[in-house]
């Protein structure tokens, strides 16, 4: 709350109410988004995608996480940030288009004591890559943490 979603969160803003608001829709954005999709890959698809597309890869699991995406989406994080009192290591990166940076710096900021890595070329998965920044500065935190 009180910072500006982007544009990655306006759309889920718009597309998971839909979703959530009844089976028959969910049936039918599913259809949709499959369709869409295979016309846009031509049959190609790694593993890493696969997985990735998991709350999306059944109707089923779309309902359920649309149901759960309302049941917390006006939820206020900072209050609750403000009570870890546990070492935390926030991660983010400026290629992120499911979070900003300026949100994950206004959680960090109410952790009492917590760190912040940016990486400028980032995204959300950038800790799943082998060799990325992001995953050098998860050792180095993680190592002078032991």
């Amino acid at each position: 709350k009180g910072h500006k979603p982007n544009g990655y969160q306006r759309s889920y803003d718009t597309f998971l109410p839909v979703v959530a608001s009844d089976r028959r829709q969910a049936s039918f954005v599913f259809a949709k988004r499959a369709e869409i999709t295979a016309a846009n890959q031509g049959g190609t698809e790694s593993e890493l995608d696969k997985q990735i597309k998991l709350p999306y890869s059944k109707e089923e699991y779309l309902y359920r996480y649309a149901r759960t995406y309302m049941a917390y989406r006006d939820f206020d994080a900072l209050p609750v940030a403000r009570e870890v009192r546990q070492s935390t290591f926030v991660l983010t990166g400026r290629k992120d288009i499911q979070s900003s940076v300026e949100h994950s710096e206004a959680i960090s900021g109410s952790i009492p004591g917590s760190k912040t890595f940016i990486d400028d070329k980032g995204d959300h998965y950038e800790f799943c890559r082998a060799g990325s920044l992001t995953l050098e500065e998860i050792g180095s935190y993680l190592a002078k943490a032991a």
